[in-house]
């Protein structure tokens, strides 16, 4: 006969004749993994063709930009969710997010692509983390970025050359072997009930809103740059008003675990950054 599976798990199955005459076997059930393709819009050439999870979507050492791409999910009949992915475009900065096909990015515009996030949603993502690398002008291949991380550079004017992409289940890990965005600035703030929030990079949106939650403390860095000096900051803290010194290259300026707000901000660079 037919065994039509309901839900994913271990079932046993008893073909029985009498108490001395049956046969007995397991049969296990698993999520059918989607499929990822992709495909980039390349200066010069155009649309490429779709290619699959890790490929390499782009070209190297053509000093061809990437203009356009496209991300789409297939098998998807034992999940939910979406991917979605949006690009940081020459001129226009970062664009809001498409899904599953859709272009992120310009076409006929001759318009470089610097930077891209890419991540899932619904129940895709509780068992799935999604892997993206990109090779950037100059850097060559950074490392992997997952789940909405930035990928890229910023600052910089580097366009990108090509992308690699990959669903990897959660539990399991790739080897990263490098940073995988480049950026002069980078900031993280400690939110009232989450904690740390993941860094951020120019342009991007450090905290909450619409939620009624206080920022509490904030970090700011300076990354690769061509220029000596430094960026200095401090806040104006509840209770204690401005600190009295000026923090640094990822200092921690306010508090953490004291439920005191930031009232204000003050921020500066130093030395030839200034200049």
């Amino acid at each position: 006969g037919t065994v039509t599976a309901a839900n994913e798990g271990t079932a046993t199955i008893t073909a029985k004749v009498s108490d001395e005459n049956y046969a007995r076997c397991q049969v296990t059930v698993t999520a059918a993994k989607p499929t990822l393709t992709y495909q980039t819009h390349v200066q010069t050439y155009g649309w490429q063709n779709w290619v699959g999870e890790i490929a390499i979507s782009g070209t190297s050492g053509q000093a061809k930009r990437l203009e356009g791409i496209k991300i789409s999910l297939g098998n998807m009949t034992s999940y939910t969710g979406s991917i979605q992915y949006r690009t940081h475009v020459q001129t226009y900065g970062w664009q809001g997010f498409v899904s599953d096909g859709q272009m992120s990015g310009t076409s006929g515009e001759a318009k470089r692509l610097e930077a891209i996030q890419i991540k899932l949603t619904g129940d895709l993502a509780n068992d799935y983390n999604v892997y993206y690398r990109v090779h950037a002008q100059h850097f060559g291949w950074l490392g992997w970025a997952k789940n909405g991380e930035s990928a890229g550079t910023a600052g910089y004017s580097y366009r990108l050359e090509a992308i690699q992409i990959q669903l990897v289940p959660k539990g399991q890990t790739i080897e990263n072997t490098g940073v995988p965005f480049k950026g002069y600035l980078s900031y993280q703030t400690h939110v009232q009930t989450y904690g740390w929030q993941d860094k951020k990079h120019e342009g991007d949106i450090s905290g909450t809103t619409g939620q009624a939650k206080r920022l509490e403390g904030i970090c700011i860095s300076l990354g690769s740059n061509d220029y000596q000096g430094s960026i200095q900051y401090r806040t104006h803290i509840q209770t204690y008003g401005w600190e009295s010194g000026w923090k640094s290259n990822g200092q921690m300026s306010g508090t953490s675990g004291q439920a005191k707000r930031l009232e204000a901000i003050q921020i500066q660079l130093t030395g030839e950054m200034a200049e």
